[in-house]
């Protein structure tokens, strides 16, 4: 797939069609189909674990990843033991002249005793994401606008539980683009499939809605390709008034 624009409607006392031009950063893209890309374990004693199918234990954790859903379809998951412990990744740094970035990622928190997740970023004890309990027998997606983003490094965490082994945690799909504001990250990027996102299709608002796509001149792909390296594609956003 080519890099492309997205253009979008916004229903203001006229239409206006916005093309935003963003860069999606391959280097946090992963799908954990082969590895975990250019992210890391951040605890040696509890680490995220690669699986497909089912995990082995009734009523928690996925069934499937998130990319295809087909049982042979990989993610990663926190086997629990009933430990007060937590494994974590963290990511690649971000550029240094990012100023904003949205960061997409699919959990899956399923189970009488879940914990909790957190993602934030590196030396930062507030994280910018939380969820705990049962969020039910799916894949969901969050959307987290990172500012002052320059040089910083995202971590995910997920927590056992000390209540029981039905405490699975599971994440899958993982990207992240520079935006131009943090209201491009919205729950609208949710609705983007796999590889799609990293065409730049993050949308101003969750009420948007997507008339048209144009070409882009560069060649660059821009799937969820493992252990992808090197800077993001750079582009000029442009706008143009409808009719009215």
């Amino acid at each position: 797939m080519k890099n492309s624009f997205i253009c979008i409607v916004l229903w203001q006392a006229i239409f206006v069609t916005v093309c935003f031009a963003n860069e999606f950063d391959p280097r946090f893209a992963c799908d954990f189909s082969r590895d975990l890309c250019n992210w890391k374990n951040t605890n040696t004693s509890v680490m995220f674990k690669r699986n497909m199918g089912e995990t082995g234990i009734d009523d928690t954790g996925p069934t499937a990843g998130h990319t295809d859903g087909s049982n042979t379809d990989y993610y990663i998951y926190l086997e629990t033991y009933g430990s007060p412990r937590y494994a974590g990744l963290v990511s690649p740094k971000m550029g240094s002249a990012c100023v904003v970035a949205c960061f997409r990622f699919w959990y899956h928190m399923y189970g009488q005793y879940v914990n909790r997740i957190e993602v934030g970023l590196n030396h930062d004890n507030h994280p910018l994401f939380n969820r705990s309990g049962d969020n039910g027998n799916m894949w969901k997606c969050a959307t987290v606008p990172i500012t002052s983003c320059n040089d910083k490094q995202i971590y995910i965490r997920a927590y056992e539980s000390q209540e029981g082994i039905k405490s699975q945690i599971a994440f899958d799909d993982l990207a992240l683009a520079y935006v131009d504001n943090k209201l491009q990250c919205s729950e609208t990027v949710c609705e983007v499939n796999g590889s799609d996102f990293t065409s730049s299709t993050i949308a101003m608002t969750s009420t948007t809605r997507t008339v048209s796509t144009l070409p882009v001149t560069s060649s660059t792909t821009l799937d969820f390709v493992p252990s992808s390296s090197g800077p993001p594609t750079t582009s000029t956003p442009t706008s143009r008034r409808e009719p009215q």
